[in-house]
């Protein structure tokens, strides 16, 4: 009968079959429901139309995704801010690293933030 650690040990096998497995992560994306403050310290509400782009490009981008409401602070304006937070999985490859890269960009933008908080988990494993 094999012991415990011969049980838990990975075999040659389970190794081989793990590098085969494509590294998966997993994107965090928090999204302003408001855009910084303008010289008059105004908060405009984001437009629905920039909320719609932005969900059609996550539904071309990815398989799947979670959105929940969330509130956040930041240290350099002191705001108290009003998210919804996005989770996606994807296949780790540097053409998509450079693809989110260049998709922050377009979202600073259009959410007219000086940075979207967008974070990469190291390599998930689905079970």
């Amino acid at each position: 009968m094999p012991t415990i650690e011969e049980r838990e040990r990975p075999s040659v096998k389970a190794k081989q079959a793990d590098k085969d497995i494509p590294a998966l992560s997993t994107l965090t994306l928090q999204l302003p429901r408001f855009h910084n403050p303008d010289s008059n310290g105004t908060r405009k509400k984001v437009r629905l139309s920039a909320w719609k782009m932005t969900i059609r490009e996550i539904r071309r981008m990815f398989s799947g995704y979670t959105v929940m409401p969330t509130r956040g602070w930041n240290r350099d304006d002191g705001i108290r801010d009003s998210h919804f937070r996005f989770e996606m999985d994807f296949v780790h490859t540097p053409h998509f690293l450079r693809e989110l890269s260049r998709w922050r960009e377009e979202l600073n933008l259009r959410y007219e933030q000086g940075s979207i908080y967008m974070k990469k988990s190291d390599r998930t494993t689905w079970l």
